[in-house]
């Protein structure tokens, strides 16, 4: 009975030491930064302005979505809405992200955004059926009853989201 109980204290003392052991590492470690070797194709002049050479920008940089593969694709029903109260909520111009569509429509003339359940925010996605290489971004949700495979195209006006009704598409998923 003597050796187990000291086998027991032993073993305690041990799992103490490892749980503390184990802690303190996390804490020293999330306290330092970590160094991290990071290379790129185009060198800043001045990092005070961060301008680059040969006036390039870093959009001209990231890669396009023709220039991807797809991660997944997926047939999906595709509908549209518009910036309404009665097809959306009291906000009608922000997403469920609270992106501002109206204030993006008005300042690009363009419309990326799409509603979709089960696809985190942010995520890239293309219908190369019907738009050509036109990238989409989740930006906002459906009602709960529509599932993973429906999709929400935010149009500028209704009469546009009446006119696209109701497809049936392949969809690329990038991100």
């Amino acid at each position: 009975m003597k050796n187990f109980i000291k086998t027991i204290k032993y073993r305690n003392f041990f799992n103490g030491t490892l749980v503390f052991i184990i802690a303190s590492s996390l804490i020293v470690s999330n306290n330092y930064p970590q160094v991290v070797r990071a290379e790129s194709n185009f060198m800043i002049t001045d990092p005070i302005t961060f301008t680059l050479q040969k006036n390039e920008t870093i959009a001209q940089k990231l890669p396009k979505s023709n220039d991807r593969e797809a991660i997944k694709t997926m047939w999906v029903v595709i509908t549209a809405y518009s910036s309404t109260v009665d097809q959306t909520d009291s906000t009608p111009c922000h997403t469920a992200n609270n992106f501002d569509l109206c204030t993006y429509y008005d300042e690009y003339s363009d419309y990326n955004s799409i509603a979709g359940n089960g696809f985190m925010f942010n995520t890239e996605v293309r219908m190369p059926e019907i738009f050509g290489d036109k990238v989409f971004v989740v930006r906002d949700r459906m009602n709960k009853r529509y599932t993973y495979g429906r999709m929400d195209i935010w149009l500028p006006t209704r009469a546009e989201a009446i006119e696209f009704g109701v497809k049936r598409v392949k969809m690329e998923i990038y991100n």
